[in-house]
């Protein structure tokens, strides 16, 4: 009795030290995107850990909080199935298999947002590496084919980016971000007009920026930057939402209120050495600057949708 138990406790054991490091491992990668990863180290040490679990109910708690942890890995729902299956719930086992599939499938759209991601962030290295993996792995997929135009853009081969971009918009016309990035390449090459009006498209098909997954993430700084792009003057505000961008944040709406707490500490800070007439104008333009960086693209992106 003393070896079984200590064989059923030693998965719990790595399940409560590897759920209790979650929030270090935050801090130590891209928070949109560790947790629907299949090579997330918390995600398969859990799916280890509900495997070996001896005890049923215990192992079903487990595999339903590993789904609540990353609902979009397959790798959860993998684990879930398994359960489901070895205590003889065999519909519910099918169920979780299916959405395994499903998500399996859709791997390669969020392998290459998460390129789009690091590109936009500079981590060319990074780009490069799962850019490769994922040509390897599933060479005929549409986004792919986009992730791989991206590359090509931002190593100075715009011109073989652009061509593969057509090719995509053939297969998805209505995806913002192939639309944002070809829109970005047209205005480069100063064909504004092509350019603005697949910029309108492009706006037309943004998700909601909410900004909490990857893909409005990708798909939002797509059209931010042709527009700064477009728009010169729009330019600092672009740079504001790239910073933003590199933030560890859940949401953009929490990035966005940190940099608005961070501005009121700097004012409160600064008050001391400014009168009590002059202060008012000093935080009326501090708040001007800061509505303009924040909100320009927004309101750019909103004028696009209705001049379309």
């Amino acid at each position: 009795m003393e070896e079984g138990r200590s064989d059923s406790a030693e998965p719990l054991m790595i399940a409560n030290l590897l759920t209790n490091q979650s929030d270090r491992s935050d801090q130590e990668s891209p928070c949109l995107f560790q947790r629907n990863d299949p090579d997330d180290p918390l995600v398969q040490g859990l799916f280890v850990a509900v495997t070996h679990l001896r005890d049923p109910v215990k192992a079903l708690d487990l595999a339903q909080a590993l789904t609540r942890l990353g609902p979009e890995n397959p790798l959860s729902y993998l684990a879930l199935g398994l359960v489901w299956s070895r205590i003889g719930q065999l519909a519910e086992a099918h169920k979780a298999f299916e959405q395994a599939a499903y998500l399996a499938n859709s791997l390669p759209l969020y392998v290459s947002c998460k390129i789009h991601f690091l590109l936009f962030k500079g981590d060319k290295k990074t780009a490069k590496r799962l850019l490769k993996e994922l040509m390897t792995d599933f060479p005929d997929r549409w986004a792919t084919l986009r992730a791989t135009a991206h590359w090509l853009i931002m190593t100075g081969q715009s011109d073989q980016g652009a061509a593969l971009l057509e090719q995509v918009l053939v297969r998805k016309r209505n995806d913002p971000i192939t639309l944002a990035l070809l829109a970005d390449c047209r205005i480069s090459k100063n064909q504004r007009e092509e350019g603005q009006a697949l910029l309108k498209k492009a706006a037309v098909w943004l998700p909601t920026l909410s900004y909490r997954e990857e893909t409005p993430l990708v798909a939002s700084y797509a059209v931010f930057q042709a527009i700064g792009r477009l728009w010169k003057g729009l330019l600092p505000s672009v740079r504001f939402h790239r910073v933003l961008l590199t933030l560890e944040a859940p949401t953009f709406w929490i990035r966005l209120l940190g940099s608005g707490v961070g501005l009121a500490v700097g004012l409160a800070l600064l008050h001391p050495f400014f009168s009590d007439a002059g202060f008012p104008y000093l935080v009326a333009m501090t708040l001007a600057g800061w509505s303009y960086l924040t909100m320009s693209p927004i309101a750019a992106v909103a004028w696009l949708r209705r001049s379309r």
